[in-house]
């Protein structure tokens, strides 16, 4: 674009109004009413504008079009001069070669899914199995020995011994003198001693059947291991938003860990509390069988205390020799017992090393195991290389449309059906530009209609008095004296400057409303408003003259010309406003008079 003439609007005018009028282009000639002909200008009513004026030139919007993707032109829906809406199809290339490469990439796919379907099945597969391995040994491990099988058999044939002992004594005083009440009351009170033992030990026992297992610590650790699953899932989403594939990895691999020790914690808790239910009912059904024997045995003792009544030194001696026999018994069981009990804590020691050998070995497979599968990986990394080059071929196959990016007219097609195209760094729908001045190498080129710019550049010295939002007031040559109204769009910050030395700066004006007439390219006379009087008087200026300091104007008469006194208010350099003096319709002399 060529540099603008510009000239600077009357700013001090704005400040000085009427003073500055009589230098307009009067002179000071005193004028007279003469018979003299002159050009006349009838006074009416208008806007006054004064502001910084500059050349300027139409550029409408344009955007040029092109493909991503080579190929060739398969159908031209569009020429140029046709109108489009947003959205409408403009332009397409022969897509063979891109649906190919979809089909290509769909199987590529297909098969990389199935191979990587194939390989979790099998590395899933092996991993449950050496997980059951792994829990196995550890309950072996975790079992413990259970000696209360062992240990309460002691303590029954201990008790049972003691117990004989003191039948044997009383077998013995009995002998002594058969009958005697005071060793049955006696009898009796043991007997109720025993069967109150009994029952405390049946209480105890049912009240820990109730509640055989203390979860506390268990849970404790439930709750450690729920809470880093719920810190492995956090981690896990952020690295998915952060679209990081590695971090995404490593952390699935920590949340499947996480979750394997929770639920591992829960198993072992459950298989506990079993085992301590199972304990408890086992000491349940001792105390209750103990309670029944110690209910039998007092039951018996009354009905022996009876008998003895009658039978007292008959089974004197009988009683005696069974004593007397059952401690011998009793001690022979209490010897088995304590052997039974070293015999199975030996055989315990020896279990347990050969189970810890076990869960240490199975231990250190299912950490092998654990750590993933190399086939697996590469089985996932292949899919998603598929899917890349999929989604990349579906890309690719969009590419071969041009779709109009805004409602507009085609200014330009540069291609013709079955020519071959280039792919392009600027693709379709890019920027606008401002005038036919775009890429001429674009498929397509669209206008915008919707809104019409101009430019105008500003000297170095005029352009601080012009900023963004500012009135605009524009006159295009080709169409007349229509004005039309606009704002300023932007005011660049990088300046030009010219072979003559002149520096200028681009203001891009927009019109309030668009309109067909206006053409790109045409030129216009652009007013950039600083200050504005509505519907007032105007007056050329070179109507007006200077008599004595003041202001007169010939007004045109029947007989000739009227010298009448004005006065002038603010003024653009051409026309003035009339305060006083003139009426609407008043017809004036624009010159010089000529007197006859």
């Amino acid at each position: 674009m060529k540099p603008c003439k510009t000239r600077r609007a009357a700013a001090a005018a704005a400040l000085l109004l009427s003073l500055i009028l009589p230098l307009a282009g009067c002179g000071e000639e005193k004028n007279q009413a003469a018979s003299g002909s002159a050009a006349t200008k009838q006074v009416a009513k208008g806007d006054l504008v004064v502001g910084l004026t500059a050349d300027g030139t139409v550029a409408l919007p344009v955007t040029n079009l092109n493909f991503e993707v080579e190929g060739t032109v398969n159908k031209l829906h569009v020429a140029a001069g046709d109108t489009v809406k947003k959205g409408d199809l403009l332009v397409e290339l022969d897509d063979s070669d891109y649906q190919l490469a979809i089909e290509t990439a769909q199987n590529t796919l297909d098969k990389a899914q199935t191979n990587y379907a194939d390989a979790l099945w099998s590395y899933s597969h092996n991993l449950k199995s050496d997980q059951q391995s792994l829990q196995n040994a550890k309950t072996n491990l975790s079992s413990g020995f259970d000696s209360f099988d062992y240990d309460n058999a002691v303590t029954e044939a201990k008790r049972t011994l003691e117990k004989r002992k003191t039948e044997l004594a009383e077998a013995e005083k009995t002998a002594k003198n058969p009958y005697d009440s005071l060793a049955s009351d006696r009898q009796l009170a043991d007997a109720n001693a025993t069967l109150a033992a009994r029952l405390k030990e049946l209480s105890d026992a049912t009240a820990t059947a109730r509640n055989p297992f203390d979860a506390t610590s268990y849970q404790r650790q439930i709750d450690d291991a729920a809470a880093d699953v719920t810190e492995k899932t956090k981690a896990l989403a952020t690295a998915k938003a952060e679209g990081d594939s590695t971090a995404v990895s490593a952390a699935q691999k920590a949340l499947d860990t996480a979750q394997t020790k929770l639920t591992r914690l829960k198993e072992d808790m459950a298989s506990a509390k079993t085992q301590a239910a199972k304990d408890a009912s086992a000491k349940l059904e001792t105390a209750q069988k103990n309670y029944d024997s110690a209910v039998q045995s007092l039951q018996r003792l009354k009905e022996d205390i009876a008998l003895a009544k009658t039978e007292a030194a008959k089974k004197a001696n009988d009683a005696l020799a069974t004593a007397q026999q059952n401690v011998t018994d009793a001690q022979n069981a209490l010897t088995k017992a304590e052997k039974n009990l070293e015999k199975a804590k030996k055989d315990f020691t020896a279990t347990l090393s050969k189970d810890q050998a076990a869960y240490n070995l199975q231990l250190e497979s299912y950490a092998q195991a654990e750590k993933g599968s190399t086939a697996v990986s590469n089985a996932a990394s292949a899919v998603k290389d598929a899917e890349l080059a999929l989604q990349e071929a579906k890309n690719r196959l969009e590419k071969t449309k041009i779709t109009a990016p805004l409602d507009g007219a085609v200014i330009n097609v540069s291609k013709k059906e079955g020519e071959k195209v280039s792919a392009s760094s600027n693709p379709a729908g890019g920027m606008a530009v401002f005038g036919t001045s775009g890429s001429s190498s674009a498929v397509v080129t669209v206008c915008d209609l919707s809104a019409i710019y101009l430019t105008a550049n500003i000297t170095e010295g005029d352009i601080v008095g012009v900023e963004a939002g500012q009135v605009v007031r524009v006159q295009i040559d080709s169409i007349g004296e229509e004005s039309f109204s606009g704002s300023v769009l932007t005011v660049s910050s990088l300046p030009s400057t010219d072979s003559s030395g002149i520096t200028t700066y681009t203001v891009t004006v927009k019109l309030d409303q668009a309109d067909s007439v206006i053409k790109d390219g045409m030129a216009a006379l652009l007013t950039f408003v600083r200050l504005e009087h509505k519907d007032v008087l105007l007056v050329p200026n070179k109507a007006v003259f200077l008599e004595d300091g003041k202001q007169y104007v010939n007004v045109v008469v029947k007989s000739g010309y009227e010298k009448r006194e004005v006065s002038c208010g603010l003024t653009n350099g051409t026309e003035s406003e009339v305060l006083s003096g003139l009426a609407e319709g008043d017809t004036v002399a624009v010159g010089t008079v000529k007197t006859a």
